[in-house]
């Protein structure tokens, strides 16, 4: 299933995360998330304390969405 959600970023770069997203990753005040950015866009997730990007092992250099999905 894929939803589509909107928000704006302010002239200092902010948006507000909307509420059907908060409440999907579980977010919460204080919370951080991740970009993980790939060449059709990119993929937010909820950053856990520790946590390595598992597709590119934390080098920032991640894997095309195409290389990700096959094994």
């Amino acid at each position: 299933m894929v939803k589509r959600t909107t928000s704006t970023i302010t002239s200092k770069g902010q948006t507000t995360v909307p509420r059907e997203v908060r409440y999907t990753l579980e977010l919460n005040e204080g919370d951080k998330i991740n970009y993980i950015l790939h060449d059709k866009g990119f993929i937010i997730t909820k950053a856990v304390e520790g946590d390595i990007c598992p597709h590119c092992n934390g080098t920032g250099r991640c894997k095309n969405i195409k290389e990700v999905d096959d094994p």
